[in-house]
Parts: structure tokens; C-alpha cells; sequence
């Protein structure tokens, strides 16, 4: 809860999430939660940053899917939702995800790209 908690990974919710939990994985954050990430792999939990920010100098210790590390997508201007339904579309094949590409297009305009609104 962005109101009640803050903006990205935090200790308290990963305590309550590790114990019943083994997979974490973020959309639109934790690039930067180096600490965040480590407590909840010492809790047991494997953890996946899908993110679009600019890259820190370090990086937690994890898979990371974020279009500005170097891959071969060749597009660096995807906002979070863009790259979780990237993730989707890995995940259940292009046509299974296709059914969301609705909320991820609502989701692209909605969020603050400065780069992509350049490019407009």
C-alpha cells in the first residue's frame, strides 16, 4: 500500500510475505532495494525485480528483467506494466497474453515515461 507503506520493497512486508512465501517478485520497483532484496533471500525467498528505472550503480542480487540492461529487445523505453506484460507474454505465450495487452496500454499512458513522451 503505497499510502500506508511507501514506494517499493520494505523489511516489514517481506517479513510477513517470507514466511508463507518463496517467490517475490516486484513490478516497478526494487532496482535500487539492494537491502531489500538480500533480507528476503536470507528469508528464504528467490526474488524477481521487473523494473524500467535507470539502472543504480549496484543492483540486488537477483533476476532483474529490466529493458535498460542490455538484451536483445532493442526497445528501452517500456514503463513497468510494459515489462511485466513482456514477462506475461514469456510466461503464457503472446496470444494468452494479448488479453491484457488492454491494461497494459492504459497503464503505458498512465505512467510517467519522460524518455517514451519525448519520443511522441
Amino acid at each position: 500500500d503505497r499510502h500506508n507503506e511507501g514506494y517499493g520493497l520494505n523489511v516489514e512486508v517481506i517479513k510477513r510475505l517470507a514466511a508463507p512465501d518463496t517467490l517475490l517478485i516486484t513490478v516497478d520497483c526494487g532496482i535500487s532495494s539492494v537491502d531489500e532484496v538480500a533480507f528476503a533471500k536470507q528469508n528464504g525467498m528467490d526474488v524477481i525485480v521487473t523494473d524500467h528505472h535507470n539502472l543504480p550503480e549496484q543492483l540486488p542480487n537477483c533476476i532483474i528483467i529490466n529493458p535498460k540492461i542490455e538484451s536483445e529487445y532493442g526497445f528501452d523505453q517500456l514503463c513497468g506494466a510494459g515489462v511485466a506484460f513482456k514477462v506475461s507474454q514469456a510466461l503464457l505465450g503472446i496470444e494468452e497474453a494479448d488479453e491484457f495487452v488492454d491494461l497494459a496500454s492504459i497503464a503505458t499512458i498512465a505512467d510517467i515515461v519522460p524518455d517514451l513522451i519525448e519520443l511522441i
